[in-house]
């Protein structure tokens, strides 16, 4: 029973960072936007975390703010990204983390590299609703199909069967 417990506890953990995950991902295309916004505004970068932290934002929004509290404390922008990126479990999140800082490393602008991946971000998203919507058609097809065809060629293979026994 302990390990049953210990499973369902780590089950709960991981359930429990994934969806942490998924609502981080949901905002973050919006977040960026926000935060390029202000950099061109002429905001520093650690205030304009600060500001693109929002409550709407859940998750994610807390854990800007926490990134922009650690900037504050002289914290790189870059160990910001990288602890931002460790607490929080999402493949977008991560993608989106490792974009800015070879952005940064390779010398392009700040505000135009959170532009450039917030735009990315929402193209995907859009091509995975697309093709979870295609994918649900379809299967309703295929389902209607054989609801429809599995009858009928059972009909038809008893009139078959009784003309080849009207045959014999």
């Amino acid at each position: 029973s302990f390990i049953l417990a210990l499973t369902a506890f780590y089950t709960r953990l991981v359930y429990l960072s994934d969806s942490r995950g998924i609502s981080a991902g949901e905002f973050l295309p919006d977040s960026l936007r926000i935060m390029s916004a202000n950099i061109r505004a002429g905001i520093s970068v650690d205030q304009s975390l600060f500001l693109a932290g929002r409550k709407e934002f859940g998750v994610l929004g807390s854990e800007i703010k926490l990134m922009a509290a650690d900037m504050i404390k002289n914290m790189s922008f870059l160990e910001a990204l990288d602890g931002l990126k460790a607490r929080i479990k999402s493949e977008s999140l991560h993608m989106s983390v490792n974009l800015i800082g070879h952005g940064i490393k390779s010398g392009s602008g700040l505000a135009g590299s959170l532009t450039h991946i917030a735009d990315i971000l929402s193209d995907r998203e859009y091509v995975r609703q697309s093709v979870a919507t295609q994918f649900s058609s379809v299967k309703t097809t295929v389902l209607m199909l054989v609801m429809i065809s599995a009858p009928v060629l059972y009909g038809c293979s008893i009139v078959a069967g009784s003309i080849m026994n009207d045959f014999n």
